[in-house]
């Protein structure tokens, strides 16, 4: 019953947060692109089967029967507290590796991007292809040219130490911000892991990962954006100064004076001059790290 339960509680807090994407993708400035082309693809990695959709965004002037180019590889993973999203919001890895000549990629410049939930998709799914490359190789299950090289992750407000509880984050940053009732916080953390979960877990919590896991899987090259006003802050920026004394890049700032997830609502017209910025800014990182 208590499985049920949160389906249905989840089900109904996507329906009012589709109608609130609605309002930040067609009522806010600038228009998003829509997606190109999409895959349907087979679940192979975890324990329950299944599939799901890749939704392809590309360049002007792509041609996926030409094979005079490839592309780099932006792979974004939604947020929305592990629970609440949208097929446009997510993508996959392996698959996009092994079909890089079908699909034109360049997948020795594959970057992982992702905010808040997302943002914990960057470190952690760079983490579980570290270890399933390896099992891969062990068997002799993957071609070498089918492995690439994760170039970069760009996080905005990422959740990195799970083994804390939301109170303990809230109280850690004196700016902390409320965005939403803290009920949601209970579904989201009981439709995600289960009552017995190990929080320290690497693919939970990349914060308190071992720094051995953290030098092999991630890359040398990150960006993080974090928020002045939110509960995750603290995390966020321990982690980028342990990321720095591992050797790593961590590019990116503090955004002053906003809440977490401040530059999904809709600003329905008027533009969003800080979004615009640590968009831009993040993007300029990664364009180095891709040359």
């Amino acid at each position: 019953m208590a499985r049920i339960s949160l389906y249905i509680k989840a089900s109904i807090i996507r329906f009012f947060q589709t109608i609130g994407r609605y309002c930040d993708l067609y009522l806010s400035t600038p228009y998003p692109q829509r997606p190109s082309f999409s895959r349907t693809i087979p679940s192979t990695v975890g324990s329950v089967p299944g599939k799901f959709k890749l939704l392809f965004y590309t360049p002007p002037g792509f041609n996926i029967r030409s094979k005079a180019e490839t592309y780099p590889v932006l792979v974004n993973f939604h947020g929305g507290g592990y629970t609440i999203g949208h097929a446009a919001d997510d993508a996959a890895v392996l698959y996009l590796w092994k079909y890089a000549d079908d699909l034109n990629l360049d997948i020795s410049r594959t970057a992982f991007s992702g905010f808040s939930a997302g943002g914990n998709f960057c470190y952690t799914a760079a983490i579980r292809l570290h270890e399933e490359l390896k099992q891969l190789r062990a068997n002799e299950a993957i071609e070498e040219n089918q492995i690439g090289k994760i170039a970069s992750t760009v996080a905005f407000y990422p959740a990195v130490d799970m083994t804390k509880s939301r109170a303990e984050r809230n109280a850690s940053n004196p700016n902390m911000k409320p965005i939403i009732n803290p009920i949601f916080f209970k579904l989201f953390s009981g439709a995600y892991f289960s009552p017995d979960q190990d929080t320290h877990s690497p693919l939970l919590s990349p914060g308190v990962a071992p720094d051995q896991l953290l030098e092999d899987a991630l890359p040398d090259d990150n960006v993080m954006i974090t928020c002045w006003g939110d509960g995750l802050l603290k995390e966020g920026e321990d982690f980028r100064e342990r990321l720095r004394g591992l050797g790593k890049r961590v590019d990116g700032y503090t955004v002053p004076d906003v809440p977490h997830g401040w530059d999904k609502w809709p600003s329905y017209g008027k533009g969003d001059m800080k979004r615009d910025e640590a968009y831009k800014s993040a993007a300029e990182s990664l364009k180095e790290f891709w040359s």
